[in-house]
């Protein structure tokens, strides 16, 4: 009995400490990046957290875009990194909502639209949990305004689509 009890003593405190070392840790992503097409080049701001757990970043995020209409993407980020080095490539996954945030006429009702982009990276750690990152990858974002005219009898909807694909590229800190 008093052999089992150690035992059963000795098996949790090693899962207990093996636990403690597997730990996910909280992490906060700070971008800044240039987002352009054949017609346009923007300028976008980024933050996400989340948690790193084994190499693997989840997290929530939101941004600023500025492109021909100013948007606010609220979005869920993933993101794997590879390697045991200090310099280690990355990548990532996003998926969200586009949310107009532009001057809104009076005519027209905007509706929000989604927000996806995934890219390749690499992150350069100069401290245990703090890194200089570098990426680029494919964003596209949408949204669309509607206006009603006419009258009950002759009533007309004009829909305005509105779909920005773009390449991003991006720098930024994690901490």
């Amino acid at each position: 009995m008093k052999s089992t009890i150690i035992l059963l003593f000795c098996v949790l405190a090693s899962v207990s400490f093996a636990n403690a070392q597997n730990k996910a840790k909280f992490s906060s992503i700070n971008q800044v990046g240039v987002l352009g097409n054949q017609s346009a080049t923007t300028v976008a701001f980024q933050t996400l957290n989340g948690a790193c757990y084994k190499g693997w970043f989840a997290g929530v995020g939101a941004g600023v875009d500025f492109h021909q209409y100013f948007t606010v993407p609220v979005f869920l980020d993933v993101r794997k990194e590879f390697g045991q080095t200090n310099y280690k490539p990355f990548v990532y996954l996003d998926g969200g909502v586009s949310i107009y945030a532009d001057d809104k006429d009076a005519f027209y009702d905007y509706k929000n639209g989604g927000c996806f982009e995934g890219g390749v990276g690499y992150a350069f750690y100069f401290h245990k949990r703090q890194a200089v990152l570098l990426s680029a990858g494919y964003s596209y974002k949408s949204f669309k305004k509607e206006r009603s005219w006419g009258d009950a009898w002759n009533h007309t909807v004009d829909t305005y689509n509105y779909n920005f694909n773009r390449l991003a590229v991006k720098v930024g800190l994690r901490f």
